[in-house]
């Protein structure tokens, strides 16, 4: 998807143009759902490693989108939950070495400005596997922003079925649940592309 054949934004206001949004001061969490791109944004098995391209695209389109609007690389942090993703990260990203990448694990007692987390799981099946599970993990992640919580995923796949092994709602479905009715209430938290990728 090159810049020649998409356009980034088509119009001025709010909700025509995601990246322009997610640049907004004001927006300070953010879902985006990448289940509006399927079935282009289906994680990818390599091997017994998973990868999402379309969301690592979107990484990229973020972290060079804040660097032009003049957010210092070294306050921007990209982090994901696995390691395929994280080395398809670092390679679309390789021409910017200041922007912080990491696992979750890594990223423990360290902030960032911005973090940009890919959550990578998108299948028919609404599997999240067991790295999102894990409440710790997903702690550390949602909490390493100082300014900035950018989340990018697939809301059908992380809304899953929804519950853990105790019957509660899983940490990362809550988090959807939270941010839809937040934007219920004041108009944004969870951006739905448009064919704008």
């Amino acid at each position: 998807m090159s810049r020649s054949q998409k356009s980034i934004c088509k119009g001025p206001s709010r909700g025509r143009c995601w990246i322009r949004d997610m640049l907004d001061p004001s927006i300070k969490v953010a879902f985006l759902n990448t289940d509006t791109l399927l079935p282009g944004a289906l994680e990818e098995a390599k091997g017994n490693r998973i990868v999402n391209p379309t969301e690592a695209i979107i990484c990229t389109q973020l972290v060079e989108s804040l660097l032009s609007v003049g957010i210092d690389a070294s306050s921007i942090g990209v982090m994901t939950h696995y390691r395929s993703q994280l080395a398809l990260l670092k390679h679309n990203l390789r021409q910017h070495a200041d922007v912080e990448m990491h696992t979750a694990d890594r990223f423990q007692g360290r902030d960032k400005e911005v973090i940009i987390l890919s959550l990578v799981r998108s299948n028919p099946a609404h599997s999240i596997g067991e790295l999102l599970k894990d409440w710790r993990r997903i702690n550390v992640a949602f909490t390493r922003a100082k300014t900035k919580l950018l989340v990018i995923g697939s809301r059908e796949t992380l809304k899953g079925n929804g519950k853990d092994k105790d019957g509660k709602e899983e940490m990362i479905a809550e988090f959807i649940t939270l941010l839809e009715k937040r934007k219920e209430r004041i108009g944004n938290g969870v951006a739905d592309f448009e064919d704008e990728v």
